[in-house]
């Protein structure tokens, strides 16, 4: 919940974000083994950031791609297992920069 992270825990959250990018990056024949932590992990982001509708969109975005890539006889509509791995860990980093520009809407004032 939000209520876990400190005010500024949101370098701790690109952090998170990037412990969920190493752990698709990390299992190439049976990635299915770690998208329950990547899961929880964009569920935890999203409870962490209100107001951040772009972020969440984008960690939407993750979890559509996250569904296809549990889907192995989904793999060849999409170019195969490694190229399906890979559009999922740059939909991972599109997520770190949502969160950083939602980090600097955050800090920059109302004005947001």
């Amino acid at each position: 919940m939000a209520d876990d992270w400190p005010s500024d825990g949101r370098d701790d959250l690109l952090d998170l974000l990037g412990e969920a990018e190493r752990a698709v990056a990390s299992e190439p024949n049976a990635v299915t083994s770690r998208l329950a932590e990547v899961r929880a992990t964009l569920d935890r982001v999203e409870a962490a950031t209100p107001g951040g509708a772009p972020l969440h969109s984008q960690l939407d975005v993750v979890r559509k791609w996250i569904r296809v890539l549990e889907q192995p006889g989904e793999h060849g509509r999409f170019g195969g297992t490694t190229h399906l791995r890979q559009h999922v860990l740059t939909q991972l980093r599109l997520a770190a920069g949502a969160l950083a520009d939602y980090r600097r809407a955050m800090t920059s004032g109302d004005d947001a």
